[in-house]
């Protein structure tokens, strides 16, 4: 690059040292970060395209102290070397470059200051930005594990229905590429064509200890699956059903929704008819909608056309 003398000393203030950069190659890209927010204009020179050898954004490493500064909590410096695979980012000329991120420092940051990545991409969202990366990804990996631990338990008659927002804007808008950046969480209907084992497997406690036994008898099946302590009930979401089941007794008892990590919302429904499916890309897994849902959520809730 060649800067006008002026323009880089102006540029060279607002550069800040980082005591764990120690190639000295990250002051480069902020360099570049500072050059865009003030708008400055790049040129190019008219020749053919070249890639050079050694450059800056080869050696870079994306540290805690930039991430703060700069609100980043991923970054893709350079051309991939010998790096793992999970750090790969392909590209459509076959070039991979290096993905780094800081996740695990936002999320102990977030604890030290008595928060969550979910309330901070709350608050991020409804001031009209994105939600943080790191959150995003540990949304869809959790979502992962939940659809993967579902459909295993029996791949022909079990399925999985995203609802609610999931379905309008993480399966239609993001599909196989993830979800959307304003998404914070996710609703999905793990559903069976017959008797669904949650619910029926535990309605005998219902009849036996009344229906809050039933709800802790699904949710030792549900933390037994998952392999996780982070799923509960909540009350204000049963109130109806509840209340049905003192009157008519454990055979109105078709259906419970769980909290997963207080961000994946699930339902668990029996007796699904799967001819009325659609199979659906989602993260790469294999998801199933409704056309009369897709279309009451479209026209009838959200208004849309």
């Amino acid at each position: 690059r060649v800067y006008r003398g002026s323009v880089l000393r102006e540029l060279a203030k607002k550069l800040q040292g980082d005591p764990r950069d120690r190639t000295g190659a990250l002051l480069f890209v902020e360099l570049d970060v500072v050059a865009l927010r003030q708008a400055i204009p790049s040129f190019t020179c008219m020749e053919l395209p070249f890639r050079e050898r050694g450059i800056y954004l080869d050696v870079a490493t994306l540290t805690p102290t930039f991430g703060k500064r700069y609100s980043v909590q991923v970054a893709e410096f350079g051309l991939a070397r010998e790096v793992n695979a999970a750090q790969l980012v392909p590209l459509a000329n076959n070039m991979q470059f290096r993905q780094q991120d800081l996740c695990l420092s936002a999320n102990a940051t977030a604890q030290q200051l008595g928060t969550s990545l979910s309330e901070d991409s709350y608050e991020l969202v409804q001031a009209g930005m994105s939600s943080q990366f790191c959150w995003r990804r540990m949304l869809q990996q959790r979502a992962l594990q939940v659809i993967n631990w579902w459909v295993n338990l029996d791949r022909e008659h079990h399925f999985v229905l995203p609802v609610q927002g999931t379905l309008l804007t993480s399966l239609l808008r993001g599909g196989a590429m993830g979800i959307m950046p304003w998404d914070i969480d996710l609703e999905f209907v793990l559903a069976s064509t017959g008797p669904n084992p949650v619910i029926a497997g535990c309605q005998h406690q219902a009849s036996a200890g009344g229906y809050r036994a039933f709800v802790d008898c699904a949710l030792r099946f549900v933390k037994h699956g998952l392999r996780m302590d982070a799923v509960e009930h909540v009350e204000e979401h049963s109130l109806l059903q509840k209340r049905m089941f003192e009157r008519f007794g454990a055979s109105v008892l078709s259906k419970l929704r769980l909290m997963v990590s207080e961000e994946l919302d699930i339902t668990f429904l029996g007796h699904l008819n799967s001819q009325d499916l659609i199979r659906a890309d989602f993260l790469g897994v294999e998801l199933h909608v409704m056309w009369h849902q897709c279309e009451y959520q479209l026209f009838e809730i959200y208004e849309i056309g």
